[in-house]
């Protein structure tokens, strides 16, 4: 059976698939269930729950992306921090084209169209 698990004071704790039996020793103190299972964004408040809106489920969803996104924008970062040391093996010309790539992942969050569901990766040099 699925269950929605909520804090005591109606927030949302997790979902579980479970026995009835075994629900007991996952709900928290003063916490209550409810079954089937909801959003994270859910509340449950004296046994009525409160759904998100859309607006509110595209907010966290897009929240969520940007998080993402900025994981990822980091790694490629990081992955090329050896094309701009002083020892680089890499010529001028080639070292300015990873400045570049560099700083337009860096602006891409401000970017005109930035949609961190669909971010459109600039291309390695």
């Amino acid at each position: 059976m699925e269950y929605t698990i909520y804090h005591a004071d109606g927030s949302f704790f997790m979902n579980v698939t479970c026995s009835a039996d075994s629900l007991a020793a996952m709900i928290p103190d003063n916490g209550y269930s409810v079954e089937g299972t909801e959003s994270v964004l859910s509340t449950c408040v004296g046994g009525t729950l409160a759904r998100p809106t859309d607006a509110e489920i595209s907010t966290h969803n897009t929240e969520e992306a940007l998080i993402d996104f900025r994981i990822e924008r980091n790694k490629r970062l990081t992955a090329t921090d050896w094309t701009q040391g002083n020892d680089s093996p890499l010529s001028a010309s080639v070292k300015t084209d990873y400045q570049t790539y560099r700083q337009n992942l860096r602006d891409m969050p401000q970017s005109d169209g930035f949609d961190p569901l669909n971010p459109v990766w600039p291309t390695l040099p």
